[in-house]
């Protein structure tokens, strides 16, 4: 459906679009338009590159020197190259969002396996320094890594299998 009102968009006859609104509902949902939105919406302006009638710059009387106003289809690609972008940069957003939740996820699960090979009953618990060397870890020690574990749990990792 939104695929199809963005092509039917696209191809309506633009003459005389100076503007493009594009504004946020309260939903999340966007909405482009050549009116104003209203009030309790988000809102900027897509310049499209043509004056409005009041605003022509009228001080060179033949024109010379000046760009030719875009074509309809200029518009167009424009308009279609800005809602691309924006769709890129949702789908990149929502990817990024779901790598950091799954090295979250990671992160917690190496966090309550860590938290549980230190809860065992051992006699011993030795842990490796920067060279690979076997350190032993006493009990203090011990102790304090694992409120450093459930503090990390609680903070992060509650609502995460």
């Amino acid at each position: 459906m939104k695929t199809a009102l963005t092509i039917g968009l696209i191809f309506l006859p633009m003459s005389g679009f100076a503007e493009i609104y594009k504004s946020t509902d309260k939903h999340g949902n966007v909405t482009f338009s050549q009116t104003p939105p209203r009030n309790d919406a988000l809102e900027y302006q897509l310049n499209t590159g043509q004056a409005r009638h009041g605003d022509r710059d009228n001080s060179d009387a033949a024109g010379a020197g000046r760009n030719p106003a875009p074509s309809n289809f200029d518009k167009q690609k424009r308009y279609l190259d800005y809602l691309t972008r924006e769709r890129l940069e949702r789908s990149e957003k929502r990817a990024q969002k779901k790598l950091q939740k799954a090295q979250l996820r990671n992160k917690c699960y190496q966090a309550r396996a860590r938290l549980e090979d230190l809860s065992q009953g051992r006699v011993v618990y030795y842990d490796l320094d920067k060279d690979g060397n076997k350190v032993i870890v006493e009990d203090k020690d011990m102790q304090g890594r694992k409120n450093q574990l459930h503090n990390f749990l609680s903070r992060h990792c509650s609502g995460i299998k």
